[in-house]
């Protein structure tokens, strides 16, 4: 028998533009989990009778994407293998890039060499997604670390200053629905450069780098505001991008107006999650009520536990 885990993660800034060489900032959410756990008992790797009743028409991509962890890590394609996982799944948590993580701890080992697994994970998540930046498992190996991400690889990890003013903020995670494939979104967002040319793209790329820059300067000088703003400008780019669908428009906008210092889309977008930034737990939960009465349902998390 062996175990493999991984986290859910949120992203801060970069979403489609990470996959232009622009950093990306990405949270690791270690209260949303992903365990996979190998048992070889001898017969073709198959999923369990809990599994395959879970999955439902899944099943055989998640299949597919074992196989290929199992071949990655050099064990047999043989066993039962469990998944059990408090990671939404196709909302913006990073689900298939947290199963593609555990699954290879679970048949290699936890003694992975870091850029070993990551690219044997980017592999295992394009079957899902066709393409991967990386950063999804990138973050979900980062065990509750906020990460710097860019070309492929962790630059550095980010413990953020535990001031006064980051210890009492909150992130806010919000669900607003079913988003189409991370495809579909990275070809609605390759249309938008289309139609704005070079000169505007680039124009956005860096502004998507300069946030990424203060974003990180406010996690590590525990200064919420500089964090905000570096989320308002990323949620202006990926408006440019055309991938703000408007349901996370309305609820971003519902955010703002109840006090969130700042709120946008945090995955590929057209539904799926939206991360806001509350500047206390007081007004965290004012949001989250209040999203719920409009059919969203929202986690709220210590940004310095």
């Amino acid at each position: 028998m062996a175990d493999g885990t991984a986290h859910a993660k949120a992203i801060l800034i970069g979403e489609h533009f990470v996959l232009d060489g622009v950093p990306a900032i990405a949270l690791s959410l270690p209260g949303m989990q992903t365990r996979v756990r190998w048992r070889d008992d001898g017969a073709t790797l198959h999923l369990s009778q809990r599994l395959r009743a879970a999955l439902g028409p899944a099943q055989e991509q998640t299949l597919v994407m074992l196989r290929l962890a199992a071949e990655l890590a050099g064990a047999p394609a043989r066993g039962e293998v469990d998944v059990r996982s408090t990671v939404p799944i196709g909302r913006g948590f990073g689900s298939s890039g947290a199963l593609a993580v555990a699954a290879l701890r679970a048949f290699g080992g936890s003694d992975w060499p870091a850029q070993k697994l990551l690219d044997a994970a980017r592999q295992i998540e394009a079957v899902v997604h066709g393409h991967s930046s990386g950063l999804d498992p990138a973050t979900a190996m980062a065990d509750g670390a906020a990460i710097a991400f860019r070309d492929g690889t962790v630059q550095r990890r980010i413990a953020p200053h535990a001031s006064p003013a980051l210890q009492r903020a909150r992130w806010l995670l919000t669900d607003v629905g079913e988003a189409p494939s991370t495809g579909a979104a990275i070809a609605r967002a390759r249309a938008a450069r289309e139609r704005l040319g070079p000169r505007a793209t680039g124009a956005l790329r860096d502004r998507v780098a300069a946030a990424a820059a203060e974003a990180e300067r406010g996690l590590r000088e525990g200064a919420p505001e500089a964090i905000a703003a570096a989320m308002r400008d990323n949620d202006a780019a990926l408006r440019d991008l055309d991938v703000v669908d408007d349901r996370m428009a309305r609820r971003i906008a519902t955010l703002q107006s109840l006090g969130a210092l700042a709120a946008k889309q945090s995955g590929a977008g057209l539904g799926g999650l939206i991360l806001g930034l509350a500047p206390n737990p007081a007004v965290a939960t004012l949001l989250r009520d209040r999203l719920a009465d409009d059919g969203a349902t929202s986690w709220i998390l210590e940004i310095c536990p």
